[in-house]
């Protein structure tokens, strides 16, 4: 399925207002509310400087996002370890504590 860089934008926009609402999205990035409901709406692109920003945010670095945006492709398969790394740095403290306590009785084991 193609889709747009806008389309792409208000997803990954989407995501973060999921996790802190429009209005703390807004605050993380530094923004205006009617910023990211336009966005969402795709009805006018970031600058570079919010880009990088919602990059961040992401868990992408800003090569990577231009990257992704600029493909014909709804998703872009990166490595599963760049997977896993890009959701563990957006993990609340707890649920951080539980993947390390994890990581080390696998440690543990080897």
């Amino acid at each position: 399925m193609d889709i747009t860089a806008k389309e792409k934008i208000a997803k990954i926009v989407q995501s973060g207002c999921d996790r802190f609402g429009q209005r703390g999205y807004a605050r993380k990035l530094g923004v205006s509310l009617y910023a990211v409901q336009n966005w969402l709406e795709c009805g006018s692109t970031p600058t570079v400087e919010n880009l990088k920003k919602i990059a961040s945010h992401a868990g992408y670095t800003f090569e990577e996002f231009m990257n992704f945006l600029d493909q014909n492709k709804e998703n872009v398969e990166i490595g599963s370890l760049d997977k896993v790394l890009k959701e563990i740095r957006h993990l609340q403290k707890e649920d951080l504590v539980q993947v390390i306590c994890e990581g080390t009785r696998l440690l543990a084991e080897v």
